[in-house]
């Protein structure tokens, strides 16, 4: 078993990406566990119709329209350890599941804060390879997604977050030293270089001198590529310029954090996560990502992942070659595919390409903008739609009170009307009319009414 020492070296020995905090415990885990399995084993699991069982081989067996689930947990490494496996064995997991014809749609679920830089890479290209070949979609769904993991899942069709409290980002890259091993070697190992190998392991051989500076240029140069890769493969991220700096600086983002800048789709279930396999594919990081895909492999580890890749073969090609083909076989019965496979596209088509997504991003920024100053405009058509109803209340209780005064006002008319008809009826009973003029030439009343007065006034009657 190695000592301490030798572990930490050898854990120490490569570029990482990974946030501290995780990195720390797993370290941990590993020292106090004399070595047992800190990155827990990727289960692998079938999904069909609801039922989930475990098979360790995607065969013939599989039932159509299956869904593949595999589990990456703990710290990224590119090869397997005593008791974990790496990240070279999920991406063969990756490959036979995309190459069984009755297998749709994979689910990575991921748990992890990072790792080594190239377990990310590695991640990311296999994810890139079945999404170029575009049979089977994938969907990332994820606990923890911190630097290396997260530059492993930006390939994916859809990244869903497990929870708002998730943690997204740590986009970065760092190096671990051991002082006491730098002064060990310092003091008891001589590296000759020759002549002409002046820039050979310079950072290294500055660190030794004390000089820090064209370590910090190789880890500040991987860090820009890191950025630069997360701006590529999600080129429809809208930030502002804080969240923005927050991203470029390693910061972590919560679920919620990250699904509203773009950085992943969603925040939802592992049922949630299942319906997107469903959705249409993405097809939007940036050409500028994407290699020849139609380089030969020349390499099979095991019998499983050639079966696998004669599977694929077949299902593109609709061949019919047995799993044990040999090279020749192969290349003999793809002959004729390969002379009439379409033309790769040119570069004037790919510059295209990249012009119309730039295009469309800075469309999504403009109608992002544009949302923006809408949500300001109905908050402020919300307050004065508040006021119109305030005052429209204020008018109902003025009506009301008005209402209450015109009834009243209605009351006396209606008492003043009968009075003033009771006085017409007493003055048409005390009015004396104009008569009309009688044929004999008699006086008329108002005459003799007026004559009567007359002789009352002149001897003193009074009425």
């Amino acid at each position: 078993m190695p000592n301490q020492r030798t572990v930490e070296r050898a854990l120490l020995s490569a570029t990482w990406e990974i946030e501290a905090t995780h990195g720390l415990q797993y370290l941990s885990a590993f020292l106090l566990s004399d070595g047992e399995a800190v990155e827990r084993a990727q289960s692998t699991f079938l999904l069909s119709e609801g039922i989930s069982t475990a098979a360790a081989n995607f065969g013939a067996e599989v039932q159509g329209g299956s869904v593949a689930h595999l589990i990456l947990s703990g710290a990224m490494m590119l090869e397997d350890g005593m008791c974990s496996r790496g990240i070279r064995s999920l991406n063969a997991d990756l490959a036979a599941a995309d190459a069984n014809p009755n297998i749709s749609g994979i689910v990575l679920e991921v748990n992890s804060g990072g790792g080594e830089s190239v377990a990310g890479t590695e991640l990311q290209n296999t994810l890139l390879d079945i999404r170029r070949r575009g049979k089977t979609q994938t969907v990332v769904y994820a606990q923890t997604l911190a630097s290396a993991a997260l530059r492993g899942a930006l390939a994916a069709d859809y990244i869903v977050a497990a929870s708002t409290t998730a943690v997204v980002g740590s986009v970065g890259t760092m190096v671990s030293l051991d002082r006491k091993a730098i002064k060990e070697i310092q003091e008891a190992q001589l590296d000759i270089y020759a002549r002409q190998s002046t820039m050979k392991n310079l950072p290294s051989r500055a660190l030794l001198e004390g000089d820090l500076e064209p370590l910090l240029d190789y880890v500040s140069d991987r860090a820009q590529g890191f950025i630069d890769n997360v701006e590529a493969m999600r080129p429809a991220m809208r930030r502002t310029k804080e969240q923005a700096n927050r991203l470029q600086s390693g910061d972590l983002f919560t679920g919620t954090e990250a699904a509203q800048i773009g950085l992943i789709d969603a925040v939802g279930t592992f049922a949630d996560a299942m319906k997107f396999l469903k959705r249409k594919k993405k097809n939007t990081y940036s050409a500028a990502t994407v290699q020849d895909a139609a380089q030969p492999i020349t390499t099979m580890s095991n019998t499983n992942e050639r079966g696998g890749f004669i599977r694929l073969l077949n299902s593109i090609f609709g061949s019919a070659m047995a799993e044990d083909a040999t090279d020749e076989q192969v290349t003999e019965t793809l002959q004729p595919a390969s002379e009439t496979a379409p033309a790769e596209p040119e570069g004037a088509a790919i510059t295209e390409t990249n012009e119309a997504f730039t295009a469309l991003s800075e469309r999504v920024e403009s109608l992002a903008g544009t949302i923006e100053s809408q949500a300001v405009t109905i908050a402020a058509f919300d307050a004065a739609a508040t006021a119109l109803s305030e005052r429209v209340e204020s008018l109902a209780g003025t009506i009301e009170s008005q209402a209450v005064t015109i009834a009243a006002f209605d009351a006396a008319a209606t008492e003043r009307a009968a009075q003033i008809a009771d006085l017409e009826t007493q003055l048409a009973a005390a009015k004396i009319g104009k008569p009309t003029p009688k044929s004999n030439g008699h006086a008329t009343d108002r005459e003799q009414f007026a004559t009567a007065v007359n002789h009352d006034k002149k001897f003193g009657s009074k009425y």
